[in-house]
């Protein structure tokens, strides 16, 4: 039943970054002042992954990103069926297809979250990031109890 639960997870968070990420691409680079100085809706086009790195290298990063997913669902079969671990793998699996949607239908990823104390990033790019992070959460629990 878990496993089934990733996969609607992963499913959401999908729809969730692509139904914004061409919304963010009907605004062009208008930026919209949400709490001025605080958080702006600005879009960017990212050629790299995360803080501009790799720029450039897109077909690196697509097959880079096919390799993880493909790492990621051959992990999945050995791993607890625990909620924090189904919530983990629904957020990774779902924000690196977000992106690699983009890298390989645009040739980039279009970010949008612009809180001006961190580059400005996405709805994939957080849900991989919260996911690795719960994993990892999960990970260290697990060698400590």
């Amino acid at each position: 039943m878990m496993r089934r639960s990733i996969f609607w997870g992963a499913l959401a968070i999908l729809f969730l970054d692509q139904a914004t990420k061409m919304y963010i691409r009907t605004l062009g680079k208008e930026t919209i002042k949400i709490i001025p100085g605080a958080f702006h809706i600005t879009p960017v086009t990212n050629y790299g992954i995360g803080f501009g790195l790799l720029q450039g290298l897109v077909p690196f990063v697509i097959a880079a990103t096919i390799f993880i997913i493909m790492g990621l669902c051959y992990y999945l079969r050995n791993m607890p069926e625990t909620p924090l671990v189904t919530l983990s793998f629904a957020l990774l699996l779902g924000g690196s297809v977000g992106n690699l949607i983009d890298r390989s239908v645009f040739g980039y990823v279009i970010d949008f979250l612009d809180f001006h104390i961190w580059p400005v990033f996405n709805i994939a790019d957080s849900a991989v990031t919260v996911g690795g992070a719960l994993l990892l959460f999960w990970l260290y629990r697990e060698e400590h109890v």
